[in-house]
């Protein structure tokens, strides 16, 4: 038997392949009484018989003289579809693409941003359906009905790249991720740093509590989250007084800082685990934020970084040196977003409360 294969547009303007083992024109009526397999199977008017479906995003298309012949190609279409879709289950798609193209390339921090991204979001979601019958709107949908905004970001991004990838392949013949957009964002909340009295009571009540170190290395050395858990050791430099702090937010937040040698005794000191803070992203900022709210204190772990940040300012810190700190890839952010100034105060105030750990700039 003879097959000619064409790819092009028909009139529903979709992808279409084409199965002719013929030459005439096309003129059809609907076989009666067959199977729901072959229930879009056509006798013409030429009497050959005729098949056409759009299968995963394709428009299968066969003629043929005898319809015995014809039930047999599509079944055979049929099966080998479904035996793609098997294998081209989504989380069998994620997972070749993170082992090859993402795991051999990221830090240990990063892979936990995107851990909480595929395991616990779109895999769950997702994983155990073909990509080929992904559309879309289902995907806009999935993006919109997450809750955190800057995981909605995350997850807008992987999904975009498994998509890409899979269509760079030739997994799939459309990208329905192409278009995704993430909702328009809403004005955001000022987050205001701890105040001074905020931060005695905090400082306070933290001595002996397993997240002591956690926090003071939070509000010293303004790190982010997923920054103070990637912190090793081996990160300090004594000699020459510098931390290095293993960002990948921004092109800034892998940065190195000066710091005090009373900081570094203190980190030595409390150098009894490994990794250093052994704690889960999650697990953390929810029991730090019970811990600040047990205080009085309405503010979230990320409220820290901007105490940081004010903080510098009142030591004396100049723009250039508080974004660098920080990991700020624009001053705007800097001083705009994360230094928020109430009171004038005087930097000999911030080296007693905090006995000397910010560095002396």
């Amino acid at each position: 038997m003879f097959y000619t294969f064409l790819k092009g547009e028909n009139e529903y303007n979709k992808p279409f392949l084409l199965i002719d083992n013929t030459k005439n024109e096309k003129s059809s009526t609907k076989i009666k009484g067959v199977d729901e397999d072959m229930k879009n199977i056509y006798k013409r008017k030429d009497g050959r018989y005729e098949y056409s479906k759009m299968i995963d995003n394709e428009r299968i298309y066969i003629i043929n003289r005898s319809k015995s012949e014809l039930e047999k190609q599509v079944r055979e279409i049929k099966l080998k579809n479904k035996q793609q879709r098997n294998t081209h289950l989504f989380k069998n798609i994620v997972l070749e693409w993170y082992q090859n193209f993402k795991e051999p390339y990221i830090k240990e921090n990063a892979k936990q941003i995107y851990n909480a991204s595929l395991n616990k979001h779109i895999l769950p979601k997702l994983g155990n359906k073909s990509i080929n019958k992904i559309n879309f709107k289902e995907l806009q949908i999935f993006i919109n009905q997450i809750d955190k905004k800057r995981m909605q970001e995350i997850i807008c991004q992987h999904i975009k790249a498994v998509f890409d990838y899979a269509y760079s392949n030739r997994y799939i013949k459309i990208n329905p991720a192409i278009a995704l957009k993430l909702p328009k964002k809403q004005s955001k909340e000022i987050i205001k740093p701890l105040t001074i009295e905020e931060q005695q009571k905090l400082l306070k009540e933290i001595k002996g509590n397993k997240f002591e170190t956690f926090i003071i290395f939070s509000l010293i050395l303004g790190t982010r989250r997923n920054e103070t858990l990637a912190f090793k050791i081996e990160d300090i430099n004594q000699e020459k007084q510098i931390i290095h702090i293993n960002g990948t937010k921004t092109e800034n937040a892998e940065r190195n800082i000066k710091i005090s040698k009373d900081m570094i005794k203190l980190l030595l000191d409390n150098n009894k685990t490994q990794p250093y803070f052994n704690f889960k992203s999650d697990y953390v900022t929810k029991e730090i934020s019970k811990l600040l709210k047990s205080l009085g204190i309405e503010k979230t772990l990320h409220a820290l970084r901007h105490t940081t940040a004010t903080n510098l300012f009142y030591l004396g810190y100049k723009d250039k040196e508080r974004q660098q700190y920080l990991g700020h890839a624009n001053i705007t952010t800097t001083n705009n977003i994360y230094t928020y100034l109430e009171n004038d105060i005087k930097k000999e105030e911030i080296h007693k409360l905090y006995n000397n750990l910010y560095y002396e700039n």
